[in-house]
């Protein structure tokens, strides 16, 4: 694997996806980065892919459809692809209730805003070791 062929980001704050987005394209692990500020778009755009995307991030506190939400919904739908498809919650949140009710939803990862390479990298290297590996061999 050289690159995961999309990483999806859900976010309300412009700041957060633009310096995310950043991120991504300067591992150049994705082939494409899609961005949506409400869980309603990005289930629509879930909804219309012939497979799901490998990597999401995802912020709970946003309005119209929270992340809660949007993992509620989410569960609710049998897409192409979604057992293997990884959610990681994007969160500055660390309400213990809200960690809680997160890992009540399913088996998601948990990462404090802000997003670093670091964080990233271990990401990657947990759920994608394979192009961990190519990480590796580009530094």
């Amino acid at each position: 694997m050289t690159k995961l062929s999309q990483v999806v980001l859900i976010d309300d704050d412009d700041t957060n996806n633009y310096m995310n987005r950043i991120l991504i394209l300067e591992l150049d692990i994705a082939d494409q980065i899609v961005v949506f500020q409400h869980g309603y778009e990005a289930l629509a755009y879930l909804q219309g892919l012939a497979t799901c995307p490998p990597l999401i991030f995802l912020d709970i506190n946003m309005p119209s459809m929270d992340g809660f939400e949007f993992l509620e919904a989410l569960n609710q739908l049998k897409l192409p692809g979604q057992q293997e498809m990884v959610i990681v919650v994007l969160t500055t949140s660390q309400n213990p209730m809200d960690i809680r009710r997160i890992h009540h939803l399913g088996k998601f990862e948990y990462v404090y805003k802000p997003l670093t390479d670091e964080k990233l990298v271990a990401v990657i290297k947990s759920y994608f070791p394979e192009l961990a590996l190519t990480l590796e061999d580009r530094s």
